[in-house]
Protein backbone atom coordinates (compact mmCIF):
# COMPACT_ATOMS: atom_id res chain seq x y z
CA UNK A 1 0.00 0.00 0.00
CA UNK A 2 2.97 2.25 0.77
CA UNK A 3 4.23 1.87 -2.42
CA UNK A 4 1.65 2.82 -4.02
CA UNK A 5 1.22 5.74 -2.02
CA UNK A 6 4.63 6.92 -2.96
CA UNK A 7 4.13 6.54 -6.91
CA UNK A 8 1.18 8.28 -6.18
CA UNK A 9 2.58 11.17 -4.54
CA UNK A 10 5.53 10.87 -7.48
CA UNK A 11 3.22 11.15 -10.39
CA UNK A 12 1.00 13.74 -8.95
CA UNK A 13 4.50 16.08 -8.51
CA UNK A 14 4.85 15.05 -11.63
CA UNK A 15 2.23 16.43 -13.25
CA UNK A 16 1.87 19.81 -10.85
CA UNK A 17 5.09 21.09 -11.16
CA UNK A 18 4.13 22.01 -15.13
CA UNK A 19 0.62 23.79 -13.63
CA UNK A 20 2.82 25.51 -11.33
CA UNK A 21 5.46 27.12 -13.82
CA UNK A 22 2.42 28.07 -15.91
CA UNK A 23 0.14 29.59 -13.29
CA UNK A 24 3.72 31.37 -11.78
CA UNK A 25 4.24 32.96 -15.54
CA UNK A 26 0.69 34.45 -15.88
CA UNK A 27 0.49 36.00 -12.44
CA UNK A 28 3.96 37.76 -12.78
CA UNK A 29 4.96 37.67 -15.93
CA UNK A 30 9.06 37.70 -16.95
CA UNK A 31 10.75 40.80 -17.38
CA UNK A 32 12.06 41.64 -21.12
CA UNK A 33 15.66 41.45 -19.38
CA UNK A 34 14.84 38.07 -18.65
CA UNK A 35 13.31 36.70 -21.30
CA UNK A 36 16.51 38.37 -22.94
CA UNK A 37 18.72 35.95 -21.25
CA UNK A 38 16.44 32.75 -21.80
CA UNK A 39 16.77 33.35 -25.48
CA UNK A 40 20.27 33.90 -25.27
CA UNK A 41 20.94 30.51 -23.80
CA UNK A 42 18.53 28.49 -25.76
CA UNK A 43 20.30 29.99 -29.25
CA UNK A 44 23.59 28.82 -27.38
CA UNK A 45 22.40 25.47 -26.80
CA UNK A 46 21.10 25.25 -30.72
CA UNK A 47 24.36 26.62 -31.45
CA UNK A 48 26.13 23.77 -29.65
CA UNK A 49 24.01 20.95 -31.18
CA UNK A 50 24.42 22.33 -34.50
CA UNK A 51 28.18 22.34 -34.32
CA UNK A 52 28.16 18.40 -32.80
CA UNK A 53 26.10 16.78 -34.97
CA UNK A 54 28.62 18.15 -37.76
CA UNK A 55 31.79 16.54 -35.76
CA UNK A 56 32.97 13.16 -37.12
CA UNK A 57 32.05 10.26 -35.04
CA UNK A 58 35.17 7.93 -33.18
CA UNK A 59 34.88 4.98 -34.58
CA UNK A 60 37.27 2.34 -33.64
Amino acid sequence: MSTALVIGVIFTLMLAMPAVMWLTKLICPPKPEEEAIHRGIEETRRREARRREKMPYHRG
